[in-house]
């Protein structure tokens, strides 16, 4: 439910951000990359598939930062779930 009101109420420039051909094969080189699996995971030992790619640096806090590999990590829905929970987006 919160990640629907989140959506709904974020900004178009994210939205078209997020939908883009740049981002798309971004994303695909940060899977390709990280061998589809969960860097969170893997460094405790687990081998888990990763179904999201994470901005360590939040996309909203430094727009600059978006299309930056290195700020980029494979994570699996449970890590990523955890780091906003830790982590508010505010």
């Amino acid at each position: 439910k919160s990640q629907k009101i989140y959506r709904k109420s974020r900004d178009k420039s994210l939205d078209a951000f997020y939908k883009s051909y740049a981002w798309q094969k971004l994303r695909a080189l940060a899977f390709e990359r990280d061998k589809g699996l969960c860097q969170r995971c893997l460094k405790r030992g687990i081998l888990k598939r990763a179904d999201v790619v994470h901005h360590i640096v939040e996309v909203l806090v430094d727009w600059s930062k978006r299309f930056d590999l290195d700020n980029l990590e494979s994570v699996c829905h449970a890590c990523h779930n955890h780091e906003h929970k830790a982590h508010p987006r505010g």
